[in-house]
């Protein structure tokens, strides 16, 4: 930049890039914050990705099991239809996702 100031110096013209240098560096700095925030999404959505494999790795394991435990919470007459209903609605939930 001073070499360019020196050489329009020398020739008489007269131009003033402290503007130019204020907007160049802001632009800077907003792309290396956006670069973050796409790096720090990217690992978030990673650590999202991985948490879901590893719960639904666990859930195929011991699901049933764990229904179980679950449905113990409620009397004996209620436990089939909750969990009808429950997995109904679940059914019902998560083909509306994947149809989204």
């Amino acid at each position: 930049m001073e070499t360019l100031q020196s050489f329009l110096q020398k020739r008489n013209i007269t131009v003033d890039f402290s503007t130019f240098e204020t907007q160049l560096r802001e632009q800077a700095l907003g792309i290396i914050g956006m670069g973050f925030s796409t790096v720090q999404n990217l690992l978030f959505n990673l650590l999202d990705v991985i948490v879901i494999a590893v719960v639904s790795f666990f859930r195929l394991l011991d699901g049933r099991r764990l229904w179980n435990l679950i449905v113990r919470l409620f009397p004996p007459g209620l436990r089939d239809n909750l969990t009808r209903a429950i997995q109904k609605n679940f059914l019902g939930f998560f083909w509306d996702r994947l149809l989204l």
